[in-house]
């Protein structure tokens, strides 16, 4: 069986997207609750790049359909049991520590917070300048151009410090920030990040959906 996720056992699911090749199926065992499809033949599909690619996309596209409804253990594409009854072994042993991560992100989702200096682009010493004009307009231009840099960083990383301060549950890899947040306060955030935009002039920042709470898992 290949598996997107896990879930609990009780968990009333919406009508279930198609998987990458088959149809959805649950398979559960006490308290917790496969969701997948018949075994795919990944080598096959590691031989085809192109097809590969659509696998992975895909694998995504259904945690981020379930997400919104259903609290999710996801699990990274690739992840398969070779049968039904390794798949029941597997969840009688993990099923205590399956329920207690499952408690622990109850109706939470992931988003995804990318920040970044904005390119500085000043314009060009004039062409009427000539000789030691010319120099000293250039001169300027690349001080002033590594002043403005360094206040943009520096707007990145305050940034950056509060929103680790106003959002405990995070995990933060290299330029992105990654927390974990009820769905209820999605749109909360969403008028934060307008009002970030708007107080950080020299940050990019890009806020994604509701995710699988890869980082949290």
């Amino acid at each position: 069986m290949y598996v997107y996720a896990f879930c609990a056992a009780e968990t009333s699911l919406p009508p279930l997207p198609q998987g990458i090749a088959q149809p959805l199926q649950t398979l559960g065992v006490a308290g917790v609750m496969a969701i997948g499809e018949p075994p795919l033949n990944l080598e096959a599909l590691q031989q085809d790049e192109a097809r590969l690619v659509s696998a992975v996309v895909h694998h995504d596209w259904v945690l981020c359909e379930l997400i919104q409804s259903v609290t999710l253990l996801p699990l990274r594409f690739g992840t398969q049991f070779s049968d039904s009854q390794q798949v029941r072994s597997h969840l009688q042993t993990q099923e205590m520590a399956y329920r207690n991560q499952l408690a622990a992100l109850q109706d939470r989702v992931e988003v995804c917070l990318k920040l970044a200096a904005k390119p500085v682009v000043l314009a060009a010493p004039s062409s009427t300048l000539k000789g030691r004009d010319y120099f000293l307009a250039k001169k300027q231009r690349l001080q002033q151009q590594a002043l403005t840099e360094t206040q943009q960083q520096a707007q990145v990383a305050q940034l950056r410090a509060d929103i680790l301060r106003s959002y405990p549950q995070h995990q933060v890899e290299d330029d992105r920030v990654y927390l974990l947040l009820h769905r209820g306060a999605i749109e909360q955030l969403q008028t934060q990040y307008q009002h970030w935009q708007r107080q950080f002039a020299g940050c990019e920042i890009q806020l994604s959906g509701g995710l699988p709470p890869y980082h949290f898992v």
